[in-house]
C-alpha cells in the first residue's frame, strides 16, 4: 500500500490505499488535495537529493529461502541446548522488511528511499532446582538476512542468551527494608521525600 500527504500552510490532508496503481494513486491525490483546497498557499523547497547510500537496496525477505530459514532456527535451537544442561526452551524468531518511501514534488521530481530491516531474535529459559528464568538477546538492522543468518552471528547471540539466563538463574534477591543513609555536607545531589 501507499500514504499520500498534501500540505499547505498549517493544513494537511492525507490519503492511503492498500492498492497501488495510477488510478488508486490519482484517487487518493484527488480525496488529498480536498482538505488543502481553496488554492494559495506556496511551494515547500524540495528535498535535497543526496545520493548518499546508506544501505542496500535488496529486498531482506527474498535475501534467504524459507527452508533456509527454518534450518537456522532449528539449528539455532540445537545449538542453545547443547550448550547446557540447563535449557529447557528456545525460541528464536527471523523477522525481514521492506519499505519504500518516495516524494512526489508538483513539479514533476521525485525523492526515494528504500529500507530494508532485519533481525534475529533468541530468547532461552533455563530451569535448575525448580527455578526457570530467561535470558534473550538479538540483533539487526539495515542490512540483508545472508550475514544474520551466518552462524557465527546466531551462534554469539545464542550464547549471550544463555549468558544472561544463567546469570539470572544464579541471582539473589537484593537486599531490601530499613537500611541507614548516609548524606555528606552541603548539598549530597539528592532529594529525600
Amino acid at each position: 500500500g501507499f500514504g499520500l500527504r498534501a500540505v499547505r500552510g498549517e493544513v494537511v490532508g492525507y490519503a492511503h490505499s492498500t492498492e497501488i496503481s495510477e488510478s488508486a494513486l490519482k484517487r487518493a491525490t484527488q480525496t488529498a488535495r480536498l482538505a488543502v483546497a481553496d488554492g494559495g498557499g506556496t511551494w515547500s523547497d524540495a528535498p535535497q537529493a543526496t545520493n548518499i547510500k546508506l544501505y542496500t537496496d535488496e529486498d531482506p525477505i527474498a535475501g534467504a529461502s524459507f527452508p533456509v530459514k527454518l534450518d537456522t532456527l532449528r539449528a539455532m535451537d540445537d545449538f542453545a541446548r547443547s550448550l547446557d544442561k540447563h535449557v529447557v526452551q528456545v525460541t528464536a524468531s527471523i523477522a525481514a522488511s521492506i519499505q519504500e518511501i518516495e516524494i512526489l514534488r508538483p513539479e514533476g521530481g521525485s525523492v526515494r528511499d528504500i529500507r530494508p530491516m532485519t533481525r534475529v531474535n533468541v530468547s532461552i529459559i533455563v530451569e535448575k532446582d525448580g527455578r526457570r528464568e530467561s535470558g534473550s538477546a538479538g540483533g539487526g538492522g539495515r542490512v540483508g538476512l545472508d550475514g544474520m543468518l551466518a552462524p557465527k552471528d546466531w551462534q554469539d547471540k545464542t550464547r549471550e542468551a544463555l549468558r544472561v539466563a544463567l546469570v539470572n538463574l544464579d541471582a539473589v534477591p537484593a537486599p531490601a527494608g530499613v537500611m541507614d543513609v548516609v548524606l555528606g555536607p552541603g548539598w549530597p545531589g539528592i532529594l529525600l521525600h
